[in-house]
């Protein structure tokens, strides 16, 4: 009779803040097999207990992104928390967004706001040259 020890794996799923993903579908695989799978709580984290000792991947899935990260027995046999970083800067409206992604909507409403505003101000210039109304001349110069 062979007696095992079996060890937990807490894992940690973080945006590049550092901020726990809550909701991350995360599952340890061996092979091509997954042996545990769990979603991550409001900090980000999750706990695989009884696992045996061996070398594992670790696969965190966040709204379409994904990344893994091997585990060693090392790393079990020292508890250690394994952290896995998603590409994730912030979510907005539910959508997750990387800091490329986020400072290119910025910049697009930036533009949107200008265009517009002079889209309205060339309709009054316009709107006014068609209802008579112009505006009035320039100061001349002094001789």
């Amino acid at each position: 009779t062979v007696i095992g020890e079996l060890f937990s794996l807490p894992v940690r799923v973080i945006g590049t803040l550092g901020q726990g993903l809550a909701g991350a579908n995360v599952r340890v695989v061996k092979g091509a097999v997954t042996v545990a799978s769990a979603s991550t709580d409001q900090g980000g984290f999750a706990q695989f207990d009884r696992l045996v000792l061996d070398t594992y991947t670790v696969v965190a899935n966040y709204k379409g992104y994904t990344q893994e990260v091997s585990v060693s027995s090392a790393d079990l046999l020292a508890g250690k928390v394994v952290e896995i970083t998603l590409p994730i800067y912030t979510e907005l409206l539910g959508i997750p967004m990387p800091l490329s992604t986020l400072l290119a909507l910025i910049i697009g409403l930036i533009l949107l706001v200008v265009v517009l505003a002079i889209i309205v101000s060339e309709y009054r210039w316009w709107r006014g040259r068609r209802l008579g109304v112009y505006p009035p001349a320039p100061p001349k110069a002094p001789k």
